[in-house]
């Protein structure tokens, strides 16, 4: 865990590949979310980068605050008049106290400092407010391509991968979550599918941050290695778009609840 508050910025140099470029996360996910939430009133979604859940969420909260640290993802933000965005650290908010009915994290909580952010956490949220962290791993198209995917991230990108992606690895599983946990049992894994070609496929691919310290390092790009095989597989027709699926593993709880409801 990065523990001072020089924000990890990976992302900034690549946001509008970024944000068309990454999986959208299907309306399941929220609903269940939201089936468990008490009030609203105002939604905190952290680290939104381009705005992605945050747009989900309004269909259900008067209001969104939307936070990231890169003014690069802000300000390909995907317009909202009730979604507020900012750009602020995760662990520094300037949100008003006890003010937030359901705290969001997608794909990002790995790169905090845990402690600062959970005291954030705690700091903005209502009574009976909930916090939901989620992640997805790597891609499912096929078991050939699923392979080489593997090989590419387990082996030519593996030593630049920072080490908070091992919570991804691990499905979340083991990143800190101090909070009164949903009974694991009862949360489902959500699956989010992207209709993709050749092109919106290597796309994807660039936006790993592993990738992208690969090239600022070796100055060449690591995808080139596998583009012959994966073209192939992909069956030479760079308008076949394929089914990618992404599982989403979620961590959700209460931050302080109420006892006598």
């Amino acid at each position: 865990n990065n523990n001072n508050n020089n924000f990890i910025d990976l992302f900034s140099d690549n946001s509008k590949i970024y944000a068309n470029n990454r999986p959208l996360y299907p309306n399941e996910l929220f609903e269940f979310i939201i089936q468990n939430c008490k009030n609203f009133t105002c939604a905190w979604d952290c680290a939104t980068g381009n705005g992605q859940a945050a747009i989900s969420l309004i269909q259900f909260f008067d209001k969104v605050i939307a936070t990231d640290a890169s003014l690069n993802q802000i300000e390909n933000r995907i317009p909202h008049e009730r979604i507020q965005y900012k750009v602020s650290l995760a662990e520094q908010s300037s949100i008003e106290n006890s003010s937030i009915d359901l705290i969001t994290v997608a794909q990002a909580a790995h790169w905090f400092n845990f402690n600062p952010f959970y005291n954030e956490v705690k700091r903005v949220a209502k009574e009976n407010a909930i916090i939901a962290i989620w992640c997805y791993n790597l891609p499912q198209i096929d078991p050939q391509i699923d392979q080489l995917i593997q090989h590419f991230h387990s082996n030519i990108v593996a030593s630049f991968w920072a080490p908070e992606i091992n919570y991804i690895n691990q499905n979340y599983s083991t990143i800190p979550f101090p909070f009164e946990q949903f009974d694991s049992n009862n949360i489902p894994i959500f699956i989010s599918t992207c209709s993709w070609n050749f092109n919106q496929f290597i796309d994807y691919l660039s936006t790993w941050s592993a990738c992208q310290q690969y090239i600022k390092k070796l100055s060449q790009n690591p995808i080139d290695l596998i583009k012959n095989e994966l073209m192939q597989l992909w069956a030479n027709d760079l308008t076949i778009e394929k089914k990618v699926h992404f599982h989403i593993y979620l961590r959700i709880g209460y931050v302080h609840k109420k006892n006598n409801q």
